[in-house]
C-alpha cells in the first residue's frame, strides 16, 4: 500500500505505526 511497506523499508513513523496496527490486527483475528 506505501512505497515504503512496498519495498520492505521504513520510512516513516506512520508506515511503522501502520505495520504494527497490521500485525496486530492479524494476531487478533488469528
Amino acid at each position: 500500500m506505501n512505497k515504503g511497506i512496498k519495498n520492505g523499508e521504513l520510512n516513516s513513523p506512520s508506515e511503522i505505526r501502520y505495520r504494527l496496527s497490521d500485525n496486530l490486527i492479524r494476531g487478533i483475528s488469528a
